[in-house]
């Protein structure tokens, strides 16, 4: 379309049936029933086979007493599994609770009580995590209890059902494909408890990390979960021809939205065995998708990679890894337009149209989309704000979260409906919002929220640390290195790696710090009342940093 303010309003359309994912599902499989939906090595499964197997699933599960609103973990890897366990659960009305697999046993036994998970769809094992072990750690008492009764642990109080995927199911767990009772369910009873969830009902929830130590649970609807699908098509305008190479986790924002973009327009996701950069690259030549999703960083390290760099791609799939302008050329870095969005908003709410943004708006996030209001204010007093000012979002959609879990409306929104972010950005005359920073201590890093409290908790546990802060160093983009400052007890040693391999077990991958530094207690900069100053410090750094890079130019 030649005239950029109708494409932006064609690609807004909302979807053209009620809103629920039971409706978007059905939908894809009336019109692509045969065409391949997931791909994952040499394992190839059409959207009917997809269907036939959430289906079972979905009937074992409302024979077992599962039903609407019932909260369902997930924990699995990226799969064919993770979509039909997420269709089947979404299918029924329950709540899907998406569970990170690189989640530690704190993590994980934190989670599963927060969100009241009353049954666990989950792998064996993946990578290095056994979860069946896990799990047992967690609550011993299951290891004297059997599947086909209800579970009952103190540790996991609301936890009444487990199933298994993989070759090693305990005996309190039950293999994760439809059973013997899933006859008992018919056709029509499952058609008709699909037809009673509505755009109202709770679909999913999706923990980020809070700028407390704790997660937060943040809870979409099946309406704002379909609708934001198609308020951000625009985006890069999928088609049902794409063959999607998605790059990283499901249970993430930015991963979820693009497998659920690939099903909703019923075209192919391809994804890598393992999360390894090679097994990335090796799916990338083999499958030759059309489209890859993946962080920024990520997309770099791939086009970086020996094999890409210096393999000398064909035209058709170098082109796969760039942007093109409006005038068919490859964008430059400054025109490409990622947006900007978070968990709690479903998606961008700022992009551009086809992902390149106008050369005199470089280093945009982009204009509203057509669902989303934005305003900036001011963090301390909360006035809002006029044009080209730098405060912190604030935004407001029917189509963002609708809360968060165990929070009351109050604790999440302003009075008037909207979000405070914690963005620090501005917005220009034209609507174009540009970001400028974090107006809290979140550590943005990989696609992730980082809380620095709650990696200080687990550094300062060591029996030889006295102090530690924990803060942001910038990385590429506008990603985030998680980085620390620590101040050993008198006469203690330790090194950064040290610490790394002692909390690995007790935080997530992304969670530990890149960057340590250690420090004496008396060279540190404090607050008035004697806490360390991180802003300060980290300042420094920064200024050292700058300094270091003027004197070698």
């Amino acid at each position: 379309m030649s005239d950029p303010g109708n494409e932006r309003e064609y690609w807004s359309r909302p979807p053209p049936f009620t809103a629920t994912l039971p409706n978007m599902f059905r939908r894809t499989l009336e019109q692509h029933a045969g065409k391949v939906a997931f791909v994952q090595g040499e394992r190839r499964l059409t959207y009917a086979e997809i269907d036939t197997r959430a289906t079972g699933l979905a009937k074992s599960l409302l024979a077992a007493g599962v039903g609407k609103g019932a909260r369902v973990g997930i924990l699995l890897p990226n799969s064919p599994e993770w979509l039909i366990a997420f269709m089947a659960v979404t299918r029924i009305g329950a709540l899907a609770v998406l569970i990170s697999t690189m989640y530690q046993r704190r993590e994980l036994e934190w989670l599963l009580r927060n969100a009241d998970v009353a049954v666990l769809l989950m792998a064996d094992r993946y990578l290095n995590h056994d979860y069946v072990a896990r799990l047992e750690e967690i609550a011993p008492e299951l290891k004297g209890q059997l599947a086909s009764e209800r579970l009952a642990t103190p540790a996991l109080p609301h936890l009444r059902r487990v199933y298994v995927y993989g070759d090693t199911a305990p005996r309190w767990a039950a293999p994760a494909e439809a059973d013997a009772e899933a006859s008992r369910i018919s056709d029509e009873l499952l058609r008709n408890v699909e037809d009673s969830v509505t755009p109202a009902d709770l679909s999913l929830v999706m923990y980020t990390s809070g700028s407390t130590s704790d997660p937060k649970g943040v809870l979409h609807t099946h309406g704002s979960t379909v609708n934001r699908l198609y308020s951000v098509r625009g985006w890069l305008r999928p088609t049902s021809d794409d063959r999607n190479l998605i790059v990283g986790p499901f249970f993430w924002a930015g991963r979820f939205n693009a497998l659920l973009q690939t099903v909703g327009t019923g075209a192919t996701a391809i994804c890598p065995a393992t999360p390894k950069l090679d097994d990335t690259v090796a799916t990338f030549l083999r499958e030759r998708p059309t489209r890859v999703a993946a962080q920024d960083v990520l997309m770099r390290e791939i086009r970086q990679h020996p094999s890409i760099a210096e393999g000398g791609l064909d035209p058709e799939l170098a082109r796969v890894l760039e942007r093109f302008d409006e005038n068919g050329e490859i964008c430059p870095p400054e025109r490409k337009n990622s947006g900007l969005g978070m968990t709690e908003t479903a998606g961008q709410h700022s992009f551009e149209v086809g992902g390149v943004l106008p050369a005199a708006k470089a280093g945009a996030c982009g204009r509203a989309a057509a669902d989303f209001e934005r305003r900036i204010i001011d963090p301390a007093t909360g006035a809002v704000l006029g044009p080209n000012e730098v405060g912190e979002l604030c935004v407001r959609s029917p189509n963002m979260m609708v809360g968060m879990y165990n929070k009351e409306r109050w604790e999440v929104f302003e009075p008037d409906g909207f979000y405070r972010t914690g963005d620090l950005c501005r917005i220009d005359d034209d609507g174009f919002l540009y970001f400028v920073g974090r107006n809290n201590e979140m550590i943005k890093t990989s696609g992730a929220n980082v809380s620095p409290t709650e990696v200080e908790k687990v550094i300062e546990a060591l029996p030889e640390v006295q102090e530690v802060g924990v803060f942001s160093l910038p990385g590429e983009g506008h990603d985030q290195k998680v980085a620390a400052v620590v101040v050993l007890n008198s006469g203690q040693t330790l090194d950064a790696d040290a610490i790394r391999g002692r909390i690995r077990t007790e935080l997530a991958a992304f969670k530990i710090p890149k960057v340590i530094h250690f420090r004496r207690f008396e060279d540190l900069p404090r607050t008035g009342s004697g806490k360390l100053h991180k802003q300060r410090f980290r300042a420094e750094l920064l200024a050292a940093a700058a300094a270091e890079t003027t004197a070698d130019a």
